[in-house]
């Protein structure tokens, strides 16, 4: 049900693993993170009950950097695009979340990221981005995204200032490129 801590999945535990499916986890007190990135088949991953990751007073990190890829509190970085359904995450606390190859992520829920969103390749659009309810983020960062060219949704984070400097918003090699500038407008 429960991790207090730090949880970490690495590529070479998978082969021959298309999805990956906790089904009873609930909640993770550190950092998620599935490194799916090597060599694998997993195209989905379904995290169905997890309602909260990265709340622990006193959160544990994946330490090493690849790239300039920020890991985040809630980390999941696939080898070919795949897609992340959160139907009952509520909150991600601490570094934020980063999917990397991503097509679609599916978190109705989702209602808070204490810090930022790193989206780093793959053919996720804005409508294949589904949090609705998202209520409070303080940065975004995407890269590689040709096929994200709309991010209205996100200006009401600018607007408000809670991302409130140009150095937390980056977008790069997507269908559209607002500065921070362009999106305060």
């Amino acid at each position: 049900k429960e991790v207090g801590g730090y949880f970490f999945l690495n590529y070479a535990e998978l082969e021959g693993v298309e999805e990956v499916a906790f089904p009873n986890l609930e909640r993770v007190g550190g950092q998620l993170f599935l490194d799916l990135s090597n060599e694998t088949e997993v195209r989905k991953v379904n995290l169905e009950k997890i309602n909260a990751v990265g709340v622990s007073s006193d959160v544990a990190y994946y330490t090493r950097e690849v790239h300039g890829t920020q890991y985040g509190s809630l980390g999941i970085h696939f080898n070919k695009n795949g897609t992340v359904n959160l139907p009952s995450i509520e909150t991600i606390g601490g570094a934020g979340l980063s999917l990397r190859r991503i097509d679609e992520v599916n978190a109705p829920e989702l209602r808070n990221i204490d810090s930022c969103i790193y989206l780093y390749s793959g053919k996720i659009t804005p409508s294949l981005l589904n949090i609705p309810k998202l209520e409070v983020l303080r940065g975004f960062y995407a890269s590689s995204l040709r096929d994200f060219n709309d991010f209205e949704k996100l200006s009401k984070f600018i607007k408000s200032g809670q991302i409130e400097s140009k150095e937390k918003w980056s977008i790069s090699s997507c269908g559209y490129n607002p500065t921070f500038d362009n999106m305060k407008k």
